[in-house]
């Protein structure tokens, strides 16, 4: 079904022993990543262009207020958003593996951002969604484990005023309507504030 239409698919209960002879937690996460992978591109092309085509979500304890961290090397909740931030590469699906649940917290929330934007027609006046069509200056997240900067090429890359250029180039609609009712939305506030703020611009 998702390589024809749009939805969320929910797989649970697989099997990892009767996968492999390795029983320890490492053997049963390989093949878990493994099966994951599988799936995954059955559905359409995984793309490690960024951050390499399997990437773990782990708290390494780190502070997503700081310059190029992910929410996904920290323990901060992530608001509603989409996956990516680059202006130049949109995906089609993406896709989580839970290895450990947790105890608590890491609840997954789905929304239809297609019936979102028929919502908001129907109630804001034309002036305020053309805010949601017009391209906003997003932050740059550079490729990589997203742990902040470190030296070498990725620090020259975060000059202040370099970034600020890269930054303004780097913007892009809320919501896109093509071609036979077709929508792309793509959203994360913090990527939003924190670009422009980064890029010297006032957010209205």
């Amino acid at each position: 079904r998702l390589t024809r239409q749009v939805g969320a698919v929910h797989i649970t209960g697989m099997d990892m022993v009767t996968l492999g002879r390795d029983t320890t937690e490492a053997g049963a996460a390989g093949r878990a990543k493994l099966a994951y992978y599988i799936l995954s591109s059955l559905i359409g092309k995984v793309d490690g262009s960024a951050r390499g085509r399997l990437f773990d979500v782990v708290d390494r304890g780190l502070d997503t207020n700081a310059d190029n961290v992910l929410f996904s090397v920290s323990r901060a909740e992530a608001p509603w958003h989409t996956d990516g931030a680059s202006a130049d590469k949109a995906y089609d699906g993406v896709g989580l593996l839970c290895l450990n649940p947790a105890a608590q917290g890491g609840t997954l929330h789905l929304s239809n951002a297609v019936a979102a934007l028929d919502s908001l027609k129907s109630k804001l006046p034309k002036f305020i969604m053309n805010e949601l069509f017009r391209p906003l200056p997003r932050d740059i997240l550079e490729n990589g484990s997203g742990q902040g900067i470190g030296n070498g090429l990725a620090g020259l890359a975060r000059n202040p005023d370099l970034l600020k250029l890269r930054i303004l180039h780097n913007a892009f609609p809320i919501f896109e309507e093509g071609d036979q009712q077709h929508v792309r939305f793509r959203y994360m506030r913090q990527w939003i504030e924190s670009g422009h703020e980064k890029g010297g611009i006032h957010l209205s």
